[in-house]
């Protein structure tokens, strides 16, 4: 598959990307499309957020940091003292370089032909997986979460600040046309996590990522990662962009989400699982697309 070819010149403004018709094609029959050496290993040097992850205390005292991160779960043999994910990191301006990947042209390009015309910023997460620290996540689909209250459709980029496989606990996709996945959920929102018989069957595939790669894939798309059990770090930076309200501008979609997500984070460390329509008061959002469970 012939990768796309963006610009790597660090003096001039780097250009928009045209995806071939073979990888949107590719995107379509698999939910996801692997693109090569989108960005220079010194650009994301330059673009990686400087945080001591395990600096908990300068963490607390941050304004800029505390109401923007999420620290490991020890439940699943993470270190509850370390950072697991930064999250919402507009507007921070010792994070400007980081968050303006969410505006590169290469990245929004590429958003815009996956997704179609509105395609706008839903929400940006960074995540730390550092050499021999936690575990991996459970196969599910990012429409089974909150999703589905805020877009009908979305697409994720990762883009590897870090090489990853599976040794390093690398994402894991299973490819599937989005025609049969468009609008069905493998299993009810409150199932979490999917059960063994609906992913039973599946192709899991790990795509190996070289630093400056990116992998975009539906939010449709059934998605795991293991563990992290080398001596290699994994950090990647996760921009997803959706298309839903109409009337919406990107900063409306994007405060919106975040004002849920918070509220909904809270709810579940509370011990709580609510339903997603009742965090937000006052803000009734029926589902854009129709969501049901079903079996492939």
């Amino acid at each position: 598959m012939k990768p796309a070819t963006p610009s790597t010149s660090s003096s001039k403004p780097a250009a928009p990307i045209t995806l071939t018709e073979e990888q949107i094609d590719g995107f379509q029959q698999t939910g996801f499309v692997l693109l090569r050496s989108v960005f220079t290993a010194e650009e994301l040097i330059l673009a990686r957020p400087h945080v001591d992850a395990a600096d908990k205390d300068a963490i607390a005292a941050d304004p800029d940091l505390k109401s923007r991160v999420c620290f490991g779960n020890p439940t699943s043999g993470e270190d509850p003292t370390k950072i697991s994910k930064l999250e919402m990191l507009r507007g921070v301006p010792r994070f400007a370089p980081l968050f303006g990947l969410c505006t590169d042209p290469r990245i929004t390009s590429a958003a815009g032909q996956l997704l179609g015309e509105g395609a706008r910023l839903m929400k940006d997460k960074y995540i730390f997986k550092t050499a021999g620290q936690g575990q991996g996540f459970t196969p599910h689909q990012d429409m089974q979460y909150v999703f589905h209250r805020f877009a009908h459709d979305s697409v994720s980029f990762y883009i590897a600040f870090d090489d990853a496989d599976s040794e390093n606990g690398g994402l894991e996709v299973a490819p599937l046309p989005l025609d049969k996945l468009r609008g069905k959920l493998l299993a009810p929102v409150s199932e979490r996590p999917l059960p063994e018989m609906a992913v039973a069957d599946l192709d899991w595939q790990c795509p190996t990522l070289r630093t400056g790669d990116v992998l975009a894939f539906s939010a449709w798309t059934v998605h795991r990662s293991q563990p992290n059990v080398s001596d290699r770090d994994r950090s990647v930076y996760y921009p997803t962009y959706s298309t839903g309200h109409s009337d919406d501008g990107d900063q409306a979609m994007y405060d919106e989400y975040y004002e849920f997500y918070w509220e909904w984070i809270k709810a579940r460390l509370a011990g709580d699982d609510p339903s997603i329509d009742t965090l937000l008061p006052g803000k009734p959002r029926p589902s854009l697309h129709p969501v049901r469970g079903h079996t492939l």
